[in-house]
């Protein structure tokens, strides 16, 4: 079993107490992979219930452990995710009938309240109940049958109900898939071990926003290399084209840049590039304005 731990960003401090009891009580043979939200990450209880939902749409993980301050928001959230079926686990209790009856692929955790000495003993006890059996063997065993029968009839409702995941994320706000996408370690862990149609949309997301906002950082860099350089334009002066001897050189207008051993188009192009470059940001932004990329 492949058991992804990812919780919103307002619990980061939590990331590392839910993951080590998760190591420590996981089936034998699962495979733990904490995927955050570490400090510094912002991401909403609601941008986290999609990337669950991606997580789990794509085969990349078999189970999430997540929460959120009340672990109500998320586990509504979650449910709204296609094919996603998630339990709120405020206790050992309620883990243990939610794998045993419910048979889910998800559970949040209450994350908000007091966290002291026995906050962290009862989450260490939730997941430890949580994994304490085979999921699915219904509960009580006297009616176990019953209870298995109606989750068959509950799941099958569900598929049903909802559109496919990879429908969902085509029909949502660009800005958020574009929050989505910065995600990097969940959208890596995806594209490296899921094996479907969400993987392969999200590199057409990649693609189809590559001036989105997870490049803003690249823009950024660019726009500060070319506010440092000396001011223009440029113009190139080849020898043998603009001039019958001496070395090739850049006219700016602060001090000439000479060039050895660039050819007459590599000259052209640097001397251009202090041109083009501002003009290309102004037209990126401009684009953004009108929403066309």
């Amino acid at each position: 079993m492949k058991i992804g731990v990812i919780q919103a960003g307002s619990q980061s401090a939590k990331n590392a107490l839910i993951y080590e009891a998760v190591r420590e009580y996981a089936p034998a043979g699962s495979e733990v992979i904490d995927l955050g939200c570490y400090e510094g990450e912002d991401f909403s209880y609601i941008e986290v219930s999609v990337l669950i939902g991606m997580l789990l749409g794509s085969g990349a993980c078999d189970f999430i452990v997540t929460g959120c301050s009340s672990g109500q928001g998320m586990m509504l959230a979650c449910n709204n995710m296609p094919g996603v079926l998630c339990g709120y686990v405020p206790s050992p209790r309620d883990a243990y009938l939610f794998a045993q009856i419910n048979d889910g692929n998800a559970v949040s955790l209450p994350l908000g309240e007091d966290y002291t000495w026995a906050g962290r003993d009862n989450l260490r006890q939730t997941i430890e109940a949580l994994f304490s059996e085979p999921f699915g063997q219904g509960y009580p065993k006297s009616e176990a049958e019953r209870k298995l029968r109606d989750t068959a009839m509950l799941k099958r409702i569900r598929r049903l109900s909802q559109i496919s995941m990879p429908a969902l994320l085509r029909r949502l706000d660009r800005n958020l898939i574009e929050k989505l996408l910065t995600k990097r370690d969940v959208i890596g862990y995806i594209l490296s071990s899921g094996d479907n149609e969400i993987t392969a949309l999200i590199h057409e997301m990649q693609d189809a926003y590559s001036f989105g906002s997870y490049a803003d950082d690249e823009i950024s860099a660019i726009r500060e290399r070319a506010e440092k350089a000396a001011k223009g334009p440029w113009k190139a002066y080849a020898e043998g084209r603009d001039m019958e001897c001496g070395s090739s050189f850049i006219r700016t207008q602060g001090e000439d840049i000479e060039l050895i051993g660039a050819s007459v188009d590599d000259l052209d192009f640097i001397a251009h590039a202090r041109q083009d470059i501002p003009y290309l940001l102004d037209e990126i932004d401009r684009l953004r304005s009108a929403d066309m990329i």
